[in-house]
């Protein structure tokens, strides 16, 4: 999955964590490196770190259907 394009950008993820559970986030992408994505996560206001392998989906939150300007819930 190229995330590199969207560094900068606000981008929805599907995220499965180490004990298997699905969260969608809104995040702020940072940077990407090796196996790991840094970004700041829009929902709790704190920048987190993500396994790349456990990015199970991505798009940009200002494309169709994305959430930009939209509050999560």
């Amino acid at each position: 999955m190229n995330l590199r394009k969207w560094i900068g950008r606000d981008v929805e993820l599907i995220y499965a964590d180490a004990d298997g559970r699905l969260t969608r986030r809104l995040v702020r992408l940072a940077r990407v490196e090796a196996d790991y994505v840094y970004g700041f996560d829009r929902e709790k206001r704190l920048p987190r770190t993500f396994r790349l392998d456990g990015i199970l989906a991505a798009q940009p939150a200002d494309g169709p259907g994305g959430r930009a300007g939209r509050r999560l819930g």
